[in-house]
C-alpha cells in the first residue's frame, strides 16, 4: 500500500498547517499539496516539512474550487498512490496509526468513510462537536482507492475527473463519489477545525454569502453558521492523545 495525503491550501500557515502536516506525517508515505499562490510562506513551510507541492501562478480556489481540485488530483497521480486521503489542513484524522492499519488489510480497494466532527469550540479539556442542523456528525468518502488499470479502463478514466463546480465540487473524481453511495462503516473520525476561531467563521460565511447565494447551501444553513451560542447544540469529547493540544489551542485563540 502507498497511502498519499492530498490537500490544497492558501495562507495557512498562521492557522493548522504545520500540526496538520505533522500529524499526517505519522501514517502517510507521501503528502502532496498544491499552494494556490499563497503569500505567507505556506508553500515554503510544506517544503521544509518534506510535502511536494506545486504552485498555482495565481489564485484559483476561490474562482473556481472544481478547476482548482482538478489540478490537485493530477499531481497527486503523479505521486502514484494506490490509496488517497483527501483532506483538508484545518482537519485530523483523530488515530492516524489505526487508520492506516485498516487500510492495510489484504485486497483493500473502494472508498472508506472518516466520520466528520465539526470542532466548534476547543479548551484544555474538551472539545466541542456541533451537532444542530446540518451540522450533525455524518460519514465523509473522503479515502479512495486508486484502480490499477486507471489509465486503460475507459469509464474509469472518462470519470475520473472533479465535478467541474465553482462551488460543492466535492474532494474526489467523479466516479469515486458514485462508489462512496454503497454504505459503509466509517473506520475513523475526521476532526474539522476550521471552525473553532470565530474570525475564520464569519470570513467563511461571507465567502459563501457571495459565491454561493444559497445555489449549493441551503440559506438556513448559510445563516446558522452565525448563529450564537444559545441556539448551537453542542456534543463533548475528549482530545485525540495524538493531537498537538498546546499548538491547537494557541492558533484558536490567536
Amino acid at each position: 500500500m502507498r497511502l498519499v495525503a492530498s490537500l490544497i491550501i492558501h495562507n495557512e500557515t498562521d492557522r493548522f498547517l504545520e500540526p496538520c502536516i505533522e500529524s499526517l506525517l505519522e501514517f502517510c508515505d507521501e503528502i502532496r499539496a498544491v499552494d494556490d499562490n499563497s503569500t505567507d510562506g505556506s508553500a515554503e513551510l510544506m517544503e521544509d516539512m518534506g510535502v511536494r507541492v506545486m504552485r498555482n501562478e495565481r489564485s484559483v480556489f476561490y474562482e473556481h474550487e472544481g478547476r482548482a481540485r482538478q489540478t490537485l488530483l493530477e499531481w497527486t497521480m503523479e505521486g502514484e498512490p494506490t490509496i488517497v486521503l483527501s483532506i483538508d489542513a484545518d482537519e485530523f484524522v483523530d488515530d492516524g496509526p489505526e487508520f492506516r492499519r485498516i487500510l492495510e488489510k489484504p485486497n483493500a480497494s473502494g472508498v472508506w468513510s472518516l466520520q466528520m466532527q465539526e470542532i466548534w469550540k476547543a479548551d484544555e479539556q474538551r472539545l466541542s462537536i456541533r451537532q444542530d442542523g446540518g451540522w450533525k456528525e455524518h460519514p465523509v468518502g473522503v479515502v479512495y482507492w486508486v484502480p490499477p488499470d486507471r489509465a486503460t479502463n475507459r469509464q474509469i478514466r472518462r470519470n475520473w475527473v472533479i465535478p467541474d463546480r465553482a462551488l460543492a465540487c466535492g474532494r474526489v473524481p467523479h466516479i469515486v463519489g458514485v462508489w462512496g453511495r454503497l454504505h459503509k462503516p466509517a473506520i475513523g473520525n475526521l476532526l474539522h477545525f476550521g471552525w473553532t476561531c470565530e474570525a475564520d467563521r464569519d470570513a467563511r460565511y461571507q465567502r459563501y454569502v457571495v459565491h454561493d447565494g444559497g445555489a449549493h447551501h441551503n440559506n438556513d444553513h448559510l445563516k446558522s453558521i452565525m448563529f450564537d451560542d444559545s441556539k448551537v447544540e453542542l456534543t463533548q469529547r475528549k482530545w485525540p492523545k495524538g493531537l498537538d493540544k498546546a499548538t491547537l489551542l494557541k492558533r484558536i485563540n490567536g
